[in-house]
């Protein structure tokens, strides 16, 4: 089988999410950190700093991510990660939001070819430069999208990507336009797996088992698949995919293919625990966990009121109670 990557999230995937996810479900082979940006005066902010701290991932194997619009940025924010022990980096060429695309970085980067090449030059020699200083090697790849307005975007951007040696090619295919929205282009993932140099990853709408299974039939030599949104619905994916792939099958006495009930209530409990022990302020807690319903709820049967309650918490008070109370009156669906 393919290998499993949990995809980078803002807000969602940090070092507590990667942790607990590990240790309760497992399955991954790597985590790809949120992306890290350089801001004025700083190279990284003291939240960025915390979640790639080794001391603070030593359960899981982490691949930092960096967003960066220019070669200076990029360098600034590589060399202290690599002065950290990483060896490891991944470049954002995929964020479609409109604030990170204005300043050139994330999908910006696909708007002008000629830019990228002068873009991965630079970065390349730059990590060539520090190979040579430490006498370790260090990889860099790129978790991209298609294009920024259309589809034939790509053909014109592969062949940027293909003079580079990039470590690994993350490929969403959407381009920037549609955000998450419509259906990934399987017609250009298709060019790009024929046509690539590098060892190949897809990224997008991977919800269930059979999801994975589709992808890595049709594209037998893909190095794995990347999943974003359907972990952090069903925490449990990674190793339900790894339970069918390994010839299990329901009923065989095992009972660690699905989630179960009282799994994700121990799994969210622990997460709001130790958000409220990190973050300090229970409302700022309340408000990262409203954002993980909105992919979770849809564990449940007949969750769509429950869920709706609870996006309307204010409180700590009233968001345990509202969530305690869709786990007594709804059921999880037959996954």
């Amino acid at each position: 089988m393919g290998k499993l990557y949990m995809a980078p999230m803002e807000q969602l995937t940090g070092f507590i999410f990667r942790n607990t996810l590990e240790e309760m479900f497992g399955g991954v082979d790597a985590y790809y950190s949120p992306f890290i940006t350089a801001v004025a005066k700083r190279v990284m902010k003291t939240k960025e700093q915390k979640d790639v701290d080794p001391n603070n991932n030593k359960k899981v194997v982490l691949i930092p991510q960096i967003m960066a619009g220019s070669v200076e940025q990029f360098s600034e924010v590589a060399d202290t990660l690599l002065n950290l022990g990483y060896t490891q980096i991944n470049l954002n060429a995929g964020c479609p939001s409109s604030t990170v695309v204005a300043k050139g970085k994330g999908s910006g980067l696909l708007r002008d070819p000629d830019a990228l090449d002068r873009f991965l030059e630079g970065a390349f020699e730059h990590l060539r430069k520090k190979e040579e200083e430490s006498g370790s090697p260090i990889s860099l790849s790129v978790k991209t999208r298609i294009g920024m307005e259309k589809p034939w975007e790509w053909e014109d951007i592969a062949k940027v990507y293909n003079r580079y040696p990039i470590s690994q090619l993350i490929i969403h295919p959407r381009y920037r336009e549609q955000f998450y929205k419509g259906s990934p282009d399987m017609e250009v993932f298709s060019e790009a797996y024929k046509s690539c140099k590098q060892s190949i990853v897809y990224n997008g709408d991977i919800f269930s088992v059979e999801d994975y299974v589709r992808v890595m039939d049709t594209y037998p030599d893909l190095d794995g698949v990347m999943i974003g949104r359907g972990a952090i619905r069903n925490p449990a994916i990674f190793r339900q995919i790894r339970f069918t792939c390994a010839g299990g099958s329901e009923g065989n006495g095992t009972g660690k293919e699905k989630i179960t009930g009282k799994e994700l209530r121990e799994y969210h409990d622990r997460l709001y625990r130790l958000y409220c022990e990190d973050m300090g302020n229970p409302k700022d807690v309340v408000y990262k966990m409203k954002e993980m319903w909105t992919y979770m709820g849809s564990l449940f049967e007949d969750s769509e009121r429950p869920v709706r309650e609870i996006m309307k918490s204010k409180t700590p008070e009233e968001y345990v109670a509202r969530v305690r109370s869709l786990f007594y009156a709804c059921d999880l669906k037959d996954r």
